[in-house]
């Protein structure tokens, strides 16, 4: 989750797709939330950026 964390942080731009992905790779190294939860997350940072191309 730390690499998922640091390639969110790196993203280019600051949309909420990426801000929700950062609070979830925060959320999940707190034990708030389960690892599942946060890769649907990610995909749809995924997504947005395929939107955005």
């Amino acid at each position: 989750m730390v690499e998922a964390y640091q390639f969110a942080v790196a993203w280019r731009g600051n949309s909420p797709e990426q801000r929700a992905a950062i609070r979830a790779c925060k959320a999940v190294l707190a034990g708030d939330i389960g690892a599942e939860t946060a890769r649907s997350i990610f995909v749809g940072l995924r997504a947005s950026e395929r939107h955005f191309r």
